[in-house]
């Protein structure tokens, strides 16, 4: 008699604890699982909104084509990684062709250029951790021309990072389109107004690729000029 008065209650117990789980999850929020944190992500507004988690530093850098095979130009690449700031390099007889304008070829006078080099975050904690670069990994060259007279009159002497003259790409990638070597090498057309052609076609691979190979301290990238890459903290 006790056993059977007792599996009656459990048996209320059980029914009573469903209906409140029911109605709680009913009445929840949409998006929201019962028993488990909500992550909220704001929006542009800096209002909440329901999305799934993302990783804090965004969406992960990858190159993009045209239906032609184009690369475009890299979005917001001045937020990853900065690698390098070299002053006016200029190489060999035996080093690349270039692909801008070089206003100091035969030792001038004038200012030279900044060459200000970026890298996308994964690839730059990539090679930090393994020493070497996946595919994909996207580095890009700003060059400015050196100035020594500021608009306001008040540098006595050194230069600064004048007008924007040229914008290049290094992409590793070995699904690019047309194929050929992992390594491809773009430099985009500058205007009149320092702002770069929305797409770029690949040099030939000889003409980048293997000067880089040969002479690219690793995996064709100039890491004994970048700091960042080539020293530890």
């Amino acid at each position: 008699m006790k056993s059977r008065r007792f599996a009656v209650l459990l048996a209320g117990i059980l029914a009573f604890v469903s209906a409140v789980v029911t109605v709680a999850q009913t009445s929840a929020p949409k998006g929201f699982t019962l028993g488990a944190p909500e992550r909220p992500n704001l929006d542009q507004g800096g209002g909440l909104v329901a999305a799934p988690a993302q990783s804090a530093r965004g969406v992960s850098a990858v190159p993009r084509y045209t239906s032609d095979g184009r690369l475009d130009v890299p979005k917001g690449f001045r937020s990853w990684v900065f690698v390098g700031a070299d002053l006016s390099p200029a190489y060999k007889p035996d080093g690349p062709e270039s692909t801008r304008p070089d206003p100091q070829k035969d030792e001038p006078k004038a200012p030279g250029t900044f060459h200000n080099i970026y890298i996308n975050r994964e690839s730059y904690e990539a090679y930090r951790a393994n020493g070497r670069f996946p595919d994909p990994t996207i580095l890009v060259m700003e060059v400015f021309q050196a100035e020594r007279k500021d608009t306001k009159g008040i540098l006595k002497s050194g230069e600064f990072e004048g007008k924007r003259i040229s914008l290049e790409a290094a992409v590793k990638d070995g699904n690019r389109p047309g194929g050929g070597v992992a390594w491809a090498y773009y430099a985009f057309e500058i205007d009149a107004n320092g702002q770069p052609a929305q797409s770029a076609r690949a040099f030939p691979d000889k003409s980048c690729y293997d000067c880089h190979l040969k002479h690219a301290s690793n995996d064709n990238v100039w890491v004994q000029f970048y700091p960042p890459l080539r020293d530890p903290e």
